[in-house]
């Protein structure tokens, strides 16, 4: 541009021409170029939420199984044990993956969902979900929802030669002594974690409680975990302990807590003991999938997580039917409580035995992030 000093006469120097600042060429560009680093940001929070959603329905739908238990066991006549099957093959397929699969997850669970408020028989409910027609018709339609979090997973493809199925199928990670651990102490925790989801309404109605009461303890637990996920995040991130003792001090007042609800007679203790298990949990679970990358570096991540998966459903088909089983030999849920506890424990002590991220482990994740090139 040009400096005015008097009315007609021009001080400064031009800018350069408009071909210069704008290329010709650059308008019939086919392609974007590929950025040197990931993108951040943008539809990265996109992605969050899909997350965010899936897991919310997902782990919601099992975590209210608790408030139906009871009505379930009467409404077929059925045993605690048989009735806990329902959760049991709920959790062992369960998957997460990327776009399609969530897609097709969401719709297999909502078609599933919308099926059970139908079932008149115990083993269609195994096929499905629950009976009790109106809550379990609303949510399918929630499941369905599903579906849409999964088309928000837009994929990315890497630059450099295409995966190969071997590569998907990474069963190579059993071999290494951390994520051989970890996988092991979360198929030990799984068979545990999920027993108050399962139980602690109908121990609530045990103790007395009223129905409506009962349920609210399931629901203040489930809040616990919300925001106990949040803050366990920001404490890990502070660097104060190690992530592997976090995740060893979290596990084990999970463990504890179950060890305690026993010893709860009253609404007021119930609830302490709840929240004490929500927050333990979540803080869990935040934590456990930031040790992940430690142990096997970041470009395995996926395949981990996947494999990590398999191993909790095969804990999860474990746990409940035993919780259920000791529930109706014992006539209580005392010894149900107390197996969880024990799994979790034990648990703990495998997670002890994970080793410290080596050197080369962290500056691969330093150095694995490749170049990623959106697909629209």
């Amino acid at each position: 541009m040009f400096l005015l000093s008097s009315p007609g006469q021009r001080v400064g120097r031009e800018d350069p021409p408009l071909s210069a600042r704008f290329p010709l060429e650059d308008l019939f560009l086919t392609e974007m170029l590929p950025p040197e680093d990931p993108p951040d940001g943008g539809w990265g929070w996109l992605v969050v939420l899909a997350g965010f959603l899936a897991n919310s329905l997902t782990f919601g739908v099992l975590r209210s199984f608790s408030v139906l238990f009871e009505d379930l066991v009467g409404a077929f006549q059925a045993t605690t044990a048989q009735v806990s099957w329902v959760t049991a093959i709920t959790l062992a397929t369960k998957q997460f993956a990327t776009r399609p699969v969530v897609m097709l997850g969401g719709l297999l669970s909502s078609l599933g969902t919308f099926g059970a408020a139908f079932s008149t028989s115990l083993f269609q409910l195994y096929l499905s979900l629950g009976f009790l027609t109106g809550t379990l018709l609303a949510t399918s339609a929630l499941s369905l929802h599903l579906m849409l979090s999964g088309a928000l997973l837009r994929p990315l493809a890497l630059r450099g030669d295409p995966p190969k199925l071997t590569a998907i199928f990474d069963v190579g990670l059993l071999a290494q002594r951390g994520f051989g651990a970890f996988a092991l102490g979360t198929a030990l925790l799984a068979a545990g974690y999920f027993t108050p989801y399962i139980h602690l309404d109908a121990y609530g109605r045990a103790l007395g409680i009223e129905p409506y009461s009962a349920a609210f303890v399931v629901s203040l637990a489930a809040l616990a975990d919300a925001l106990a996920r949040l803050l366990a995040g920001c404490v890990a991130d502070r660097g104060l302990l190690p992530p592997v003792y976090l995740l060893v001090v979290f596990n084990s007042l999970v463990g504890l807590t179950l060890l305690f609800l026993p010893a709860s007679s009253s609404y007021a203790g119930l609830l302490l003991l709840a929240i004490l298990y929500g927050a333990s949990a979540g803080s869990f679970a935040t934590v456990a999938f930031g040790v992940l990358p430690e142990l096997v570096g970041v470009s395995r991540i996926v395949n981990a997580t996947g494999l990590c998966m398999m191993s909790m459903s095969l804990g999860g088909l474990l746990g409940p039917p035993l919780s259920g089983f000791l529930r109706d030999q014992t006539g209580d849920f005392t010894a149900s409580f107390l197996m969880g506890g024990a799994f979790v424990l034990c648990a703990s002590l495998v997670f002890l035995a994970l080793p410290s991220p080596s050197p080369s482990c962290r500056s691969a994740q330093q150095n694995e992030m490749p170049s990623i090139v959106g697909h629209h």
